[in-house]
């Protein structure tokens, strides 16, 4: 069939609306609009965060924030014959944050090294042998914060005492941290991130061997990454 055939014209296709057609459709448009008005029914335009969790939560002037372990992490890495890099965390740990008008004010930390995993059990037997951690001997690394400078809004440089296999040293890492937040059950939460790196034989860890070509077989420097999430103390 062809057009010249067809029982149709194209000008009948696309031929504009009747007037009376026009009427109809933007009376009841109008009509739509001005309902969905009259209900209060408009977009929610607040960010996906604000969806899911409510306003930035009101807190007293000092506070006590106690670490959420499922939902926090501790972890390290260290080279291995200087090629690669070995990482491994604590499963096991717990800590306090005191906050003083909305800042950082003093952080305190304690691990279980027994829950010390690299993934690998007789390496994980190594590290806690007196190679290196001596878990029976010295069963816990804590860190006490002595000094905390804010560095800009969220940012911190935390200065703190580490003690592991019973040698305290004094160390320096970054934080930075978020602003809190109503959780779906009402309880005021918060995070934050710490970064850093030491010398594990500045602690005792001296343990290691030197390859054929003069390199380490397990580095000397470690660094560290922390998330963690905190809840404020009722």
């Amino acid at each position: 069939m062809t057009l010249q055939n067809a029982p149709y014209s194209v000008a009948e296709i696309y031929k504009p609306r009747e007037q009376s057609e026009s009427i109809v459709f933007y009376t009841t448009l109008f009509f739509i609009l001005q309902w969905f008005t009259c209900f209060g029914i408009k977009k929610d335009t607040r960010p996906l965060t604000e969806n899911i969790m409510s306003d930035t939560a009101t807190l007293p002037t000092t506070q006590t924030w106690n670490l959420d372990t499922s939902h926090s992490s501790i972890d390290f890495k260290v080279k291995h014959m200087a090629i690669s890099t070995v990482r491994g965390n604590f499963k096991t740990f717990s800590g306090t944050i005191h906050t003083n008008n909305g800042e950082l004010s003093n952080i305190e930390t304690t691990i279980d090294v027994s829950s010390v995993s690299t993934n690998d059990e007789k390496r994980d037997g190594h590290l806690k042998s007196p190679d290196f951690f001596d878990v029976a001997n010295a069963p816990s690394i804590t860190f006490k914060s002595t000094k905390i400078e804010k560095v800009s809004d969220g940012q911190y440089r935390v200065t703190g005492d580490l003690t592991m296999r019973g040698v305290t040293k004094s160390v320096i890492f970054n934080a930075e941290t978020s602003a809190p937040v109503k959780d779906p059950w009402g309880l005021t939460r918060a995070a934050a991130n710490i970064q850093g790196k030491l010398n594990r034989k500045d602690w005792g860890l001296n343990w290691n061997q030197v390859l054929e070509l003069g390199a380490l077989l397990v580095g000397e420097e470690v660094m560290f990454d922390f998330d963690v999430e905190a809840v404020a103390q009722a």
